[in-house]
């Protein structure tokens, strides 16, 4: 769970960075988008490639690694003194922060009961969060940008007592001793594509604007400290979607939930962009941010469903921070383009209608095969059978 939760770090508090890249490298709106696009991709690139992988280096091994490469990118962030440093210092980092994150989920989805796991480690992403939201904003103002990039930089290092007691290659494999002789297709199969494909534009849906959340704000008159409380806010209130999500998955069934996390996400989006009002920013921060929570706890349960091994878990949550990746290079061509941030407002809800089409159909699949199993609690079957 703690290697779950350090890979988290990055997209939390990316934020909260973008007017630090944007005046200590000059750099203009639209572009910082395709810095934060960098990071991002880096970590869903190591996440894609560590899916099937795993086992083979063991889970120990490579959030070791990751751990070495992001602390190495949080001094190179600190040292650089041009926009090509920024961004090699940041794929440094979303490599190794997705090294990590590939191997807290791959641990949570094996574990005896996945929907605990996901449900005890989202709400430690919360926690982690709000801290994020309270403290690096006053530290960017005490410290300096150059220190708190190595200080995000370096925070993984404290977790690594923890991840020693992570399976090394050959305890991953013992159990399952044929993992590295699975064809790709026998378990990436038409239905977790496409739980992976709604899991990518679910990303884009809630991380558009999500990114120039201290862009969006400024002009309604509020301060980064005051988006700084929003966000935090923002946090505390979505502490309630991990155990919430845990309860409805097995009470409304999986279809449910998803047009709940669909609906919640890009309902806040669109107050955040489309309503010019300090207000409606606040609550739609807030709608959003739960509904993100939510519907990751779902997305990754789902997911170890699917697939007890944790490949769908990983493939799926490498394909969320590929919408991630996406997400910001796609707002920032909005902008380039003059379309403002209600463009990403609109986008957003066009995503969100298109994670529920998709998603439906991959959680009518997994209930139906579960039911099969005689795997599936009272409400999932009855939507199984409807």
């Amino acid at each position: 769970m703690t290697a779950y939760v350090v890979g988290e770090i990055g997209a939390f508090v990316m934020p909260l960075l973008v007017s630090e890249f944007i005046e200590g490298f000059d750099l203009a709106e639209g572009t910082v988008g395709f810095v934060v696009a960098l990071q991002l991709g880096s970590l869903a690139l190591a996440a894609l490639l560590l899916a099937p992988r795993l086992g083979r280096f063991g889970p120990r091994r490579v959030a070791l690694a990751g751990v070495a490469m992001t602390a190495a990118g949080g001094v190179l962030t600190a040292a650089a003194d041009d926009a090509a440093m920024l961004l090699v210092a940041r794929a440094l980092v979303g490599f190794g922060e997705g090294c990590i994150h590939a191997s807290g989920t791959a641990a949570a989805a094996r574990s005896a009961d996945p929907e605990r796991t996901f449900s005890t480690a989202w709400l430690a992403v919360v926690g982690m969060s709000l801290a994020v939201f309270l403290l690096v904003p006053r530290l960017l103002e005490t410290l300096g940008a150059p220190v708190v990039f190595v200080l995000l930089g370096v925070i993984p290092l404290a977790a690594i007592p923890v991840l020693l007691r992570l399976p090394g290659p050959d305890a991953a494999d013992a159990p399952h001793s044929s993992v590295r002789r699975v064809p790709l297709r026998e378990w990436l199969t038409p239905t977790a594509l496409r739980l992976c494909l709604a899991a990518g534009l679910f990303a884009i849906a809630a991380n558009g604007a999500w990114f120039y959340a201290e862009r969006i704000g400024a002009p309604l008159g509020l301060r980064p400290t005051d988006i700084g409380s929003i966000l935090a806010l923002a946090s505390v209130l979505a502490a309630i979607a991990p155990p919430l999500a845990r309860a409805a998955l097995p009470a409304i069934g999986r279809r449910a939930c998803l047009a709940i996390a669909a609906a919640t996400v890009g309902g806040g989006v669109g107050l955040m962009t489309l309503v010019p009002s300090a207000h409606a920013f606040g609550i739609g921060v807030c709608t959003a941010s739960v509904g993100l929570v939510f519907g990751s706890v779902v997305f990754m349960a789902i997911a170890a469903r699917l697939d007890p091994l944790g490949r769908v878990a990983v493939a799926s949550r490498g394909v969320g921070m590929a919408g991630n990746t996406l997400t910001p290079a796609l707002a920032g061509a909005l902008l380039l383009a003059g379309g403002g941030y209600a463009a990403i407002g609109i986008t957003a809800l066009i995503a969100s209608i298109l994670v529920l089409v998709l998603g439906w159909r991959a959680a009518a699949a997994i209930d139906s095969r579960l039911l099969a199993n005689g795997q599936v609690a009272p409400a999932d079957e009855r939507h199984a059978q409807s």
